[in-house]
């Protein structure tokens, strides 16, 4: 955590990559109809700047975000858990399963940071595969659709598991997640990974201007 806080100091790129998810995160919000929406570990809070309402920005490592979030219908958590030491990881998931009121979006790095940190660790210090993770996850949440995407920086292949999850049975209430896909017509997987990557961040819609009654 000390070393957190240092980047997020020191380093001004640090901490600025949920923009490029802004577009799933939107649409998602948009299909489960989110009144209220938490980044859980915000960073220097890119991702809310880039959706078309406020949300609730949470970090330990930035000074004025660090007090303890309030339920959310959906939390983004976004190359997160990747620099969580895995003793720790119990702790967050937990966390993170309290303030999920409906879908918890995770993006995971599977692969090693092209960086390390002052005492000679990669950036990316819990690096599993995707049965990891799943396993690891499901011990907290109900998990729904998942997929694997890789890019390429700096002419290196860097790999992302992205999952959306649901309250298990007992914490929130047990069948929260499942009534409320039926409800949404969503699929049994919450159809909330079928997503155009290229696709423009929505922006509200204007409300249209009423036709005058005649008189």
């Amino acid at each position: 955590l000390a070393l957190q806080r240092e980047l997020h100091r020191t380093v001004p790129g640090y901490g600025t990559i949920g923009h490029h998810y802004a577009g799933i995160v939107q649409g998602m919000i948009a299909k489960i109809e989110a009144k209220t929406v938490l980044d859980y570990a915000c960073g220097k809070g890119c991702l809310g700047r880039q959706l078309d309402r406020p949300i609730w920005e949470f970090d330990l490592a930035i000074p004025g975000k660090d007090e303890s979030p309030r339920v959310a219908d959906f939390v983004a958590c976004i190359d997160t858990l990747e620099h969580v030491e895995e003793e720790c990881l119990p702790a967050v998931l937990d966390d993170l399963r309290r303030v999920t009121g409906k879908v918890c979006y995770l993006s995971i790095a599977t692969s090693p940071a092209m960086k390390t940190l002052p005492d000679g660790r990669n950036f990316h210090i819990t690096l599993h595969d995707e049965a990891w993770w799943k396993e690891k996850l499901g011990t907290f949440f109900q998990l729904g659709d998942s997929r694997t995407d890789t890019t390429t920086e700096h002419g290196r292949g860097l790999t992302h598991f992205q999952i959306v999850c649901g309250p298990k049975a007992g914490c929130p209430p047990p069948g929260v997640q499942t009534v409320y896909a039926i409800r949404a017509g969503l699929d049994p997987a919450f159809g909330l990974l079928a997503y155009d990557p290229e696709a423009k961040v929505a922006q509200p819609e204007k409300p249209a201007t009423p036709e005058p009654v005649p008189v």
